[in-house]
């Protein structure tokens, strides 16, 4: 086993979120850790060796658990700071040697007929040289801003009153102490050079998040554990070929501009090391295809069935021929699948206080039963619809169209794995272990409860009834035990949400016979994970639950 002991000495800690720059990171992510030691190492004049096989050792030991105790957050508010003018001037340099190479390129590629040529191309090497020359010399280690500094940078066009919004987001621990607990154990020459490693390390995270480390034989118990099947945080850590990739970005931005450092996500699950009970999951899995919305008109979450269909369509498009049961939902004799298959889920922004409702992105949503080649072909439709929207043979994720109708083109890209995601769309805000469910879009009830608004008491009770008994018998058809208390909701749930009758019919056309959508409130005995979907347009996004306290 090793331990590593992090003494927070003014008794804070202030390091921004990797995927918000307004809210503090706690516990400190593994990742951020092993930057301040890779720092700190090379940080001398002569980096040890064997401190540096001692970094290559831990990069390999896997995911630690965690000991950190509870936090107190700081209100955050935006200062604005003046630009470096060192990191200006670098800016500038690194700009000019791009522009100096690009023009000796054209240069070189015509051909050299005349002694007038001949002097551009002579006179385009020498430009690149006193460029990279330039470069070469603000590339020495930084030094404090002087008044020839300012002036140089008002010279290269930058007004003297840009300032820069910055955070400085904090907590303040119940504890200033954090272990990072590893099972591996270390070669005495390992733990040797890291020990003398971790001394050395001044602070983790902002240059005011002072801490002491040292390795210690004995931590306490953890209280973070890596969990792929049942974590619900996503966490940075490191893993074979950290080192190598921490030093090509720092070649690559010379502390020259904002940057997230490289690392892996790990999913992680706060409490205590073994789940007193295996936890239920439903029948719609974990492994989600989510695109984000990157243009278009900022619709309302009354439009969610309305952007399911038009991703529904768009897939089933490109898709392989004749279309897959796992995508269409219909089997080969074109009735309704009695199988799980693909659900398209619009992902809004509920639940905080200033959230709009409005749709951020959606999910294609693979159950867990689905075989090998009915993932494959779902890969297969997203990659096709991809190609076919591909401007340049080597963009990654391209914008893809969703038609709308009236309300215009919805624009979604892919969200590409080491991208941080906002948490609406992170798979564990929808999906994290817990005995509270509270209905985000409203659930269109697989039979009519009777008149919930009867002025009649005794009828709208027996409806109200009927409709729990609906949603509790959902809840089974999706693989979850059958909750102890369904309350059916008359109004709105979380800030952001709207309520049931806001919504258009479902099923749009008539004829199929118009669904009753109740919102809805969950409580099972033990946690279930989800996702929850449920009703009759629970592969359309409806009947969408989000985890939520006890009682809220």
């Amino acid at each position: 086993m090793l331990a590593l002991k992090i003494e927070y000495v003014l008794g804070r800690s202030v390091a921004t979120e990797y995927k918000r720059r307004d809210r503090a990171e706690w516990p400190p992510h593994p990742a951020r850790v092993f930057s301040a030691l890779v720092a700190t190492w090379a940080a001398e004049e002569t980096p040890s060796d064997s401190e540096r096989a001692a970094l290559e050792w831990l990069e390999m030991a896997g995911a630690p658990a965690i000991c950190a105790s509870n936090a107190s957050r700081r209100t955050v508010v935006p200062y604005y700071v003046p630009d470096n003018p060192a990191s200006i001037i670098k800016q500038k340099a690194r700009e000019a040697v791009t522009q100096a190479t690009l023009e000796l390129e054209r240069i070189r590629d015509a051909a050299v007929d005349s002694k007038r040529e001949a002097r551009s191309h002579r006179a385009a090497e020498n430009k690149l040289r006193r460029a990279t020359e330039a470069l070469a010399l603000e590339l020495a280690p930084m030094h404090n801003p002087t008044s020839q500094d300012f002036t140089r940078a008002r010279a290269l066009g930058v007004p003297r009153t840009a300032r820069q919004e910055r955070y400085f987001p904090s907590v303040t621990p119940d504890e200033p102490l954090v272990y990072l607990i590893w099972k591996s154990d270390p070669t005495p020459e390992n733990r040797e050079a890291l020990s003398q490693l971790v001394r050395r390390v001044i602070r983790i995270g902002h240059s005011s998040s002072v801490v002491r480390c040292t390795l210690v034989d004995a931590a306490p118990e953890p209280n973070w554990f890596p969990d792929d099947e049942h974590g619900d945080m996503t966490f940075r850590v490191v893993g074979p070929g950290q080192l190598e990739r921490l030093g090509k970005e720092f070649e690559r931005h010379q502390e020259t501009e904002p940057r997230i450092l490289p690392c892996r996500y790990q999913r992680y699950r706060q409490g205590a090391k073994q789940l007193d009970t295996a936890v239920t999951g439903s029948v719609f899995g974990l492994r989600w295809i989510v695109f984000r919305r990157v243009g278009g008109p900022r619709l309302p979450l009354s439009r969610t069935a309305d952007v399911a269909q038009a991703l529904r369509g768009a897939l089933m498009k490109n898709a392989n021929q004749p279309v897959p049961e796992i995508l269409s939902g219909h089997d080969q004799d074109r009735k309704p699948s009695q199988r799980p298959h693909v659900a398209f889920v619009p992902l809004p922004s509920v639940g905080h206080r200033h959230s709009d409702g409005a749709i951020l992105g959606v999910a294609l949503i693979v159950p867990s039963t689905a075989t090998d080649e009915e993932r494959r072909s779902v890969l297969q439709a997203v990659d096709r619809w991809e190609k076919s929207r591909r401007r340049e043979e080597d963009e990654e994720n391209p914008t893809l169209d969703l038609q709308l109708g009236s309300a215009g083109v919805l624009e979604i890209e892919k969200l590409p794995w080491d991208v941080p995601a906002s948490s609406t769309l992170e798979v564990a805000t929808w999906s994290r272990p817990s005995r509270s469910w509270i209905s985000v879009t409203p659930v269109a009830l697989d039979r009519n409860p009777g008149d919930l608004y009867a002025n009649d008491v005794a009828k709208a009770e027996a409806a109200y009834a009927d409709a729990a008994e609906s949603l509790a018998l959902s809840c089974e058809r999706i693989g979850l035990p059958r909750p102890e208390r369904v309350d059916v909701l008359p109004s709105t749930t979380l800030p952001g949400t709207m309520k049931a009758r806001q919504f258009p019919p479902f099923p749009k056309e008539a004829a199929k016979g118009r669904r009753v959508q109740v919102h809805a409130y969950l409580e099972f005995k033990d946690p279930v994970e989800g996702p929850v979907l449920l009703g009759a347009g629970r592969y359309l996004g409806l009947g969408l639950f989000r985890p939520c306290s006890e009682g809220r």
